[in-house]
């Protein structure tokens, strides 16, 4: 049986119904349609669920369209909305839309603003990250180094995404990486001379 939530019922009262009010004795029975009904905790999160399924693809359709001058308006619109009292949680995949878009840094930043700790950063975000070729993707990899600092996820496969970025930034986003990260991962001598 579905939920309540999925049925949207709307009154509207037309402007000649007014004087009679017919449509506010369409809202008094209401009442009797749905008695005393309580949301279960499984119906919330479903509801959540859906909710942010549509929400995050509003932002996989928006993020590439955007510029430096629009982004932050329609995006914060986005972040900003709740389903009721609840703070939508934010998907993987809008992670990597942003990390692999030209305004990036600036929708990375945005994301951090509203999901400190909880935005999903995995290896693949930040592999997208590092082979991005945009001017601004060593502006996101700094960012992302800042706020994750040792618990950004980081792997061979990302040096080797960083190493394989022909973009403006490319060798400065290999460098950056392993000043922070070299130490900790044992980097294969051919990817260092192509580094170097």
């Amino acid at each position: 049986m579905e939920s309540l939530n999925d049925i949207h019922m709307t009154w509207a009262i037309p402007l000649a119904d007014r004087e009679s009010n017919s449509g506010l004795k369409d809202q008094e029975n209401l009442i009797y349609l749905a008695p005393n009904y309580k949301e279960t905790a499984s119906e919330r999160a479903k509801r959540l669920y859906d909710v942010s399924i549509i929400r995050d693809g509003i932002f996989m359709q928006k993020i590439p369209t955007c510029t430096f001058d629009d982004y932050q308006d329609q995006l914060e619109y986005l972040l900003e909305f709740r389903h009721g009292e609840e703070h939508l949680p934010i998907s993987e995949d809008v992670v990597k839309t942003a990390a692999a878009s030209g305004v990036g840094f600036a929708v990375l930043l945005l994301l951090l603003k509203h999901y400190p700790e909880s935005l999903p950063m995995s290896e693949e975000v930040v592999k997208i990250a590092a082979a991005n070729p945009d001017y601004y993707a060593l502006s996101m990899m700094e960012l992302l180094i800042e706020h994750y600092g040792e618990r950004l996820p980081m792997s061979q496969y990302v040096i080797n995404a960083a190493v394989a970025n022909t973009g403006y930034q490319g060798s400065k986003i290999t460098q950056l990486l392993l000043e922070h990260y070299g130490a900790s991962l044992s980097i294969a001598e051919d990817v260092f001379k192509i580094a170097f």
